[in-house]
């Protein structure tokens, strides 16, 4: 064979590779999950989570991530943006602003929404049986639970005047701050949001000047310190300011087995978890490996099989922490993929 012919048959080849590639792709859905600001170990865990259930990058799914750079308010023009980009076959939504943008975009392309805030509220929904429309996913009724928090701060700290509030690029739109700042507007408060970049920088963000902020808000429960109500509120708001927030010596009298979960990337600190573990006689611990904060989401068949293996199986303590994490890799692998 001739040289030129042989570089014409060569470049031939690559031609037809590329062709054949680019019409295999065209048939692979695309995916796109849209998302205030992007956290790195939220795609991780989306990529994941595909790959377990059978999804591959480049192979039978086109996977792409969009964000608004942490401005929430600049989420529903990303929306349309992608909308008339076309050939969007899915839409992820990793929060109830990213949701309900992209639902204000299209009625047609099918939107999971990875936690929707009251879905029927927001007008996600018709109805939790009977949704109705393209969206589907994890509703979340977050409201009441904030509205009793807060409730709560009042009862253990009933002359507290400043409370914070943590929220992130996820949670500080005007939905998730609301029931605070109502709430805590009727209950006598002078609520501060404490705004955090990423969850990452949460240890950052409560910084002993912050912390010693919100511990002035007791300062008038200080001078009550000799009463048996005044020294209440001062340890209990000791116990919120400070890790562990639990009093271990408590933790022994539960003889009950007792299961303990938490996860190697959680934000509260793996030594926390750990001494809660070694404090209750009859504990057991499990610690998910390549996880959040939030594993019932991110891994709920794992987590159910964990759970119903702890509930069914004969009780057995578990001393290291290689050994847990080892067991719940295996508890993983044994989960049946779809």
């Amino acid at each position: 064979m001739r040289r030129r012919e042989f570089i014409t048959a060569v470049g031939g080849s690559v031609t037809w590779s590329l062709a054949a590639r680019a019409q295999q792709l065209a048939g692979v859905p695309r995916v796109i999950q849209l998302a205030p600001v992007q956290i790195q170990a939220q795609i991780d865990a989306t990529r994941r989570i595909l790959r377990e259930l059978g999804y591959v990058e480049g192979r039978n799914i086109r996977l792409e991530f969009r964000d608004a750079a942490g401005n929430v308010d600049a989420l529903p023009a990303v929306a349309q943006e992608l909308v008339r980009d076309g050939a969007v076959d899915a839409i992820i939504a990793v929060s109830t602003p990213a949701a309900l943008a992209a639902y204000a975009a299209t009625r047609t392309i099918p939107i999971v929404a990875f936690t929707a805030v009251d879905p029927v509220a927001s007008g996600l929904a018709d109805s939790l049986g009977h949704p109705g429309r393209n969206v589907t996913g994890i509703a979340v009724f977050s409201e009441e639970t904030t509205v009793k928090r807060v409730e709560l701060m009042r009862e253990v700290v009933p002359r507290a005047v400043r409370l914070g509030t943590v929220t992130t690029k996820l949670t500080s739109g005007a939905q998730s701050l609301a029931p605070v700042l109502e709430t805590g507007r009727k209950l006598g408060f002078m609520v501060e949001p404490i705004n955090v970049d990423d969850p990452a920088d949460l240890a950052k963000a409560l910084s002993p000047e912050v912390l010693d902020m919100i511990k002035s808000s007791v300062a008038d429960a200080k001078s009550h310190a000799d009463t048996p109500q005044g020294r209440r509120e001062l340890e209990t708001t000791a116990m919120m300011l400070e890790e562990p927030n639990v009093d271990l010596r408590e933790l022994g009298k539960i003889q009950a087995p007792t299961l303990v979960l938490s996860a190697d990337h959680d934000l509260i600190l793996l030594s926390h978890t750990i001494d809660i573990y070694n404090h209750i006689p009859n504990g057991q611990l499990a610690i998910f490996p390549n996880a959040l904060h939030t594993i019932p989401f991110d891994d709920p068949a794992t987590f159910n099989a964990a759970v119903d293996r702890f509930l069914r199986t004969p009780f057995v303590r578990k001393k290291s922490l290689d050994d847990t994490m080892k067991s719940i890799e295996r508890l993983r692998a044994a989960q049946p993929t779809h």
